[in-house]
């Protein structure tokens, strides 16, 4: 793993999960550019690490935001 993943990884761990969905969500606003899947892929990851049951609703119910699955 590059460094520079490694440091964005620690980034996102250290997020909250309120604030992982809000960036989530804010990710898909945007338009698609060449960092968006990766980074969407890391909070993915952190998603599925803290709630892998939430984690697997919220793809089998493909809604767009997983809010309502790991927010209560």
């Amino acid at each position: 793993m590059h460094p520079s993943e490694t440091k964005a990884r620690a980034m996102v761990a250290e997020r909250t999960t309120y604030e992982l969905i809000a960036d989530w969500e804010e990710a898909e606003k945007r338009p698609m550019s060449d960092i968006l899947p990766t980074v969407r892929g890391w909070l993915m990851d952190e998603l599925e690490k803290r709630d892998r049951a939430a984690f697997d609703c919220w793809l089998e119910s493909n809604e767009a935001s997983p809010r309502k699955f790991f927010v209560v």
